[in-house]
């Protein structure tokens, strides 16, 4: 599970490092989460088409409980 909380800002290398962190989850039978995303985040996730990739949380405790 990735907080997300504090981050206000991603550009492409921020994509690029939770593509890959993704993938590196997946290739270990694991699942990212990712909580608390701001809305600038979740805007650049989805219009990069990236969002469906991930868990979405609104929080951490949500993430932990899922």
């Amino acid at each position: 599970m990735l907080d997300m909380t504090g981050v206000g800002f991603c550009d492409s290398s921020g994509l690029h490092v939770l593509t890959e962190a993704q993938d590196a989850a997946r290739a270990n039978g694991a699942v990212l989460r990712l909580a608390a995303l701001s809305s600038a985040v979740t805007q650049i996730l989805t219009m990069s088409g990236e969002l469906e990739l991930f868990d979405v949380y609104p929080d951490t405790e949500a993430a932990l409980k899922d």
